[in-house]
């Protein structure tokens, strides 16, 4: 198992919308993610991301923050040990093992049967300040002034002990000014920590010379900056030892001018001129970013300290020139200084800046522009505040087709109806065709049939990022036509929402009255933005009957009755029906009963000599009646 620590950083979660795209192709980027809490003491929390098949499938784990995230999308740290694959496929954050308010990570690399187990220390955000008197107006020779170097600490609630030192080193580098006790133009020292107190200040003094041969005097370019000596990253780890967040201030660097301006305090008068080609209703969309720029035109005294701070509301500044830095508290947020004094009657240009409107949406409504102009960049006494406003507006193109699924045609019969029922799927495709991602459209349903059982409708909407499913509970109706409302969670340029509508048929609800037919589902699918554009698919369903009617039962009778007698006369006449020999059997018949009578004739005589004449008799009639059930049958 591999021991390692990692980094925290200033995080959180906002209601921008930012994309974070992975690192390589192929990476997975995302494939796992995980919360890592707090660990710096701002509220917010860090986020471990993992791209387990990045490097041909070794894998690394970002550690971001949510101002990272939301912003400029750079990662705090890259995670990524030797001889492991398929590292980040699993990741899982764990107890606080060390009671220094920062959860382990464990990251899994089952492609090489291996787990890594990251302690990490937890953070604090420090942000340095320089606070410098006013000193315009005359300077004396070899002036000794006093400035303040501030250091503002964040502390996470954990761990209760801090072990940090940070190295301050300030540094002038203008011919003109020199620190005191300063060695090589720099001055150093430490600030220990421990004691937890919000803010840390050191003052400094530094000799100005005035140049006999100027008008004006650059008496002081500064630079400072901060670092952690005690950098748990290179020592053993202890849970007391902490890390500098990403949020942390660790420079400054700036220029402070002096004139006597008639032995008092200079006045500019400084006036912005806003230069751009956006147009006051920007279509959303119609590019990935805009840009603007910003003149200062000086029609008073010399401006010294001057600075122009920047805020935008509505978009993200993806790009800007030297001239200007980026606040490190908000992203959105500039501050922009000329390289020296803005003399009078010149013009001083903060050159380009750049704003990326690859993340507005239809939601978006407009952006804001307020930019501050400062006379003296550290007063606000002498700040005058200006707005620019673009409107936002959505490009509606939207195309609808639709069908019946599985046919516009169906054939039913009333029993299968009443018993196992119907499932018709009205399917549509709506298409944006336009430059606009659209974020949550709406779009109604019209239902103009009474046999639908909408207990047992479904309806879902379902785009490449997103799926929605409708409920039919608020639905409305008024008097033939049901109407439901319905959203779409997004739709991306040049992509395709399918709506399905999947209907069940009422049950028991036609009888089989011995005749076909036929009966319409039909909806219609619309949105209304600007213009409403519509789309209708209709079934038809043809119910066919099994009953056979009335009137063919009786024809059908009459015709086999008669045809039974046609067959019957054309036997007759083919001979079948008809007695043949019909003589020779009457002739049979009275032979056969001549030689009966002449037999009982012959029993009678002999009755009288007999005295079993009576049972003679009696077997002469059976013998008679076996015989005549002997004689052939007529033909």
């Amino acid at each position: 198992m591999t021991k390692e620590r990692f980094i925290s950083t200033k995080a959180g979660f906002g209601k921008k919308n930012k994309i974070i795209k992975g690192f390589s192709d192929g990476g997975y980027f995302g494939y796992a993610i995980v919360n890592l809490g707090d660990m710096d003491g701002d509220n917010k929390d860090e986020v471990a991301i993992s791209a387990p098949y990045e490097d041909g499938g070794d894998g690394t784990v970002y550690i971001f923050s949510g101002e990272s995230l939301l912003n400029n999308g750079n990662y705090a740290q890259k995670l990524k040990p030797e001889k492991f694959r398929g590292f980040g496929l699993s990741m899982t954050a764990l107890q606080d093992l060390d009671n220094n308010g920062c959860r382990a990570l464990a990251i899994g690399a089952p492609h090489g049967n291996k787990v890594a187990l990251y302690k990490c220390s937890s953070a604090i955000t420090v942000k340095l300040s320089f606070n410098l008197p006013q000193i315009q107006g005359f300077l004396l020779e070899n002036q000794i002034i006093s400035f303040t170097i501030c250091l503002s600490v964040t502390y996470p609630e954990k761990p209760e002990v801090i072990n940090a030192d940070i190295e301050i080193t300030t540094e002038l580098t203008h011919p003109n000014s020199e620190l005191v006790n300063g060695i090589d133009g720099k001055y150093s020292y430490v600030e220990n920590l421990d004691k937890k107190l919000p803010s840390y200040c050191n003052t400094l003094q530094a000799k100005l010379r005035r140049d006999q041969n100027s008008e004006l005097f650059q008496i002081m370019r500064y630079k400072i900056t901060a670092k952690l000596k005690n950098d748990p990253e290179e020592q053993t780890f202890k849970p007391a030892r902490v890390v500098l967040s990403q949020s942390s201030k660790l420079a400054l660097q700036g220029e402070e001018w002096q004139s006597s301006c008639n032995l008092g305090a200079c006045v500019p008068l400084l006036k912005p001129h806003f230069i751009s080609s956006i147009p006051a209703i920007y279509i959303i969309g119609t590019s990935n970013s805009i840009q603007f720029s910003i003149d200062i035109e000086n029609e008073g005294q010399v401006a010294y300290t001057s600075c122009l701070i920047i805020k935008v509301e509505g978009a993200h500044i993806l790009r800007h020139s030297s001239r200007c830095t980026r606040n490190s508290d908000d992203e959105d947020s500039i501050k922009c200084k000329p390289e020296g004094a803005i003399l009078e009657k010149t013009v001083w240009g903060i050159g380009d800046v750049e704003l990326d409107t690859s993340t507005l949406t239809s939601k978006s409504k407009s952006i804001l522009l307020s930019y501050d102009v400062y006379d003296q960049c550290n007063k606000e006494s002498g700040k005058k505040e200006y707005t620019k406003k673009i409107e936002l507006v959505p490009e509606v193109n939207f195309a609808i087709d639709g069908h019946s699924n599985p046919d516009k045609f169906v054939q039913t019969t009333a029993n299968e109806l009443n018993t196992e029922g119907k499932k018709i799927q009205h399917v549509y495709t709506i298409t944006n065709n336009g430059k606009t991602d659209w974020d949550s459209i709406k779009y109604t349903i019209e239902f103009n049939s009474s046999i639908i059982n909408f207990n047992e409708t479904y309806i879902v909407a379902q785009t490449e990022t997103s799926t929605e499913v409708c409920s039919v509970d608020d639905r409305i109706r008024n008097a033939n036509v049901t109407t439901l409302q319905c959203d779409i969670s997004d739709l991306m340029k040049n992509q395709k929402a399918i709506i399905v509508i999947a209907m069940d048929l009422m049950k028991n609800m036609f009888r089989d009255e011995g005749r076909d037919i036929n009966v319409y589902v039909n909806t219609k699918v619309s949105i209304d933005y600007e213009k409403k554009i519509m789309k209708s698919v209709s079934t038809e369903i043809s119910i066919i009957s099994t009953l056979t009617p009335l009137w063919i039962i009786i024809v059908s009778s009459l015709v086999g009755f008669i045809l039974l007698l046609l067959i019957a006369f054309g036997l007759y006449k083919c001979g079948f029906l008809q007695r043949k020999k019909k003589e020779n059997l009457i002739q049979l018949k009275k032979s056969v009963h001549r030689q009966s009578v002449m037999r009982m004739s012959m029993r009678q005589s002999r009755a009288a000599r007999d005295s079993t004449y009576y049972d003679s008799l009696l077997e002469d009639e059976e013998e008679y009646e076996r015989e005549q059930r002997d004689l052939p049958v007529e033909q």
